[in-house]
């Protein structure tokens, strides 16, 4: 038990105690160093001045860096070549301070006036030697943490696609639970029925049927474009449509420039069952659904209305909250569901970000 303590201890403060080990080697390494040299730029001559004045400093922005790009919320999310900049600029300022210090201390410490204002390149080439080995040290750390992190980013994304494809086969599974649920295909199938003095109705209703169910059953996929999940919406309107008669209304509002959006599977078909399920007549007794699609800026808007109001703001049902969980696989925070009620409607709008053209996505 008191191993698995310790073990867990050590699996939590790791990159605590790998920072803690590299400065001490590379003070000891300076330690050593500098017994072969004749002068060192600070007082007194000893190792211990420039083991000092590189492991401790060394260690403290380590520990630093390490605690913002792991803890802060706004570093932790940089890519990779962005990562990479920031580090390479706070080393860069952290070294430059060090030497403002360094040199500041130096003015103050009972050093030789003649050693400090001495010219002797010796000297001075050793005195940027000390710096330089401080950067140089840095960047070596530097290079282990990237790949640490390259290396956590990695395992990250395995893990989340393992939750994305987990949340497409359930959302699959619901989906199809959905579309061949007895009720549900009984109803249709009685609706097609009931037009059959209608050649042109049955053949419309029982093409929508199968476009719907063929939607179902096809090979999923992550992200998928945005269109195909407006043509199979259409086939599943369109049966309802059959089902309600002169009791339903419905109407698209799609730009033309988002069609190819890539977006999760399954995400706006639940957003129209809810609006089934929960809806209810207005003042004409026509229960009316809008399904309208734009982008404003860098954020892709899918909105469903219809007639009558929910009872909470967070209503729906399992439907809502399963595509709340599937949003934030995807996007994360960047990534919004909410729904609203005006005037006798309620909406249930999606925002996804999208960057350049495509939609971004975890």
């Amino acid at each position: 038990m008191r191993w698995r303590q310790w073990n867990g201890w050590i699996r939590t403060h790791r990159l605590l105690l790998f920072n803690a080990l590299f400065w001490l080697v590379i003070g000891l390494d300076a330690f050593a160093t500098t017994w072969g040299w004749a002068n060192v730029p600070i007082q007194p001559e000893s190792g211990v001045a420039l083991m000092l004045f590189w492991a401790i400093p060394g260690f403290l922005f380590c520990a630093w860096m390490q605690r913002r790009f792991l803890c802060n919320p706004g570093w932790s999310v940089l890519r990779s070549r962005r990562r990479t900049v920031v580090l390479l600029v706070s080393m860069v300022l952290f070294v430059s301070l060090l030497i403002g210090v360094a040199h500041g201390l130096m003015r103050l410490l009972p050093i030789s006036a003649d050693r400090y204002a001495s010219t002797d390149l010796q000297f001075a080439a050793k005195t940027w030697i000390t710096y330089g080995g401080l950067l140089l040290r840095l960047l070596v750390w530097a290079g282990f943490f990237l790949l640490f992190l390259n290396a956590r980013d990695l395992q990250h994304s395995e893990v989340r696609r393992g939750q994305q494809e987990k949340a497409l086969v359930q959302a699959q599974l619901r989906f199809l639970t959905s579309a061949f649920q007895p009720h549900f295909l009984l109803n249709s199938l009685t609706a097609i029925a009931s037009c059959r003095h209608d050649p042109d109705a049955v053949q419309d209703g029982s093409n929508a049927l199968a476009d719907y169910l063929r939607y179902t059953i096809a090979k999923p996929e992550l992200l998928e474009p945005l269109q195909l999940q407006l043509d199979a919406l259409e086939g599943y309107i369109g049966v309802q449509e059959l089902r309600f008669a002169e009791r339903f209304r419905s109407e698209f509002l799609v730009d033309k420039d988002v069609l190819q959006h890539r977006v999760p599977r399954f995400l706006l078909q639940p957003l129209v069952e809810n609006a089934f399920k929960h809806g209810s007549p207005g003042f004409d007794g026509l229960l009316r659904i809008q399904v309208r699609c734009r982008c404003e800026g860098q954020r892709l808007i899918l909105s469903v209305a219809n007639t009558g109001c929910w009872q909470g703001s967070h209503g729906g049902g399992y439907g809502l909250e399963a595509i709340r969980q599937q949003l934030d696989l995807f996007y994360g925070s960047a990534a919004t569901l909410r729904v609203s009620n005006n005037d006798d409607l309620t909406y249930v709008t999606v925002e996804l970000p999208v960057r350049q053209g495509q939609l971004s996505h975890a």
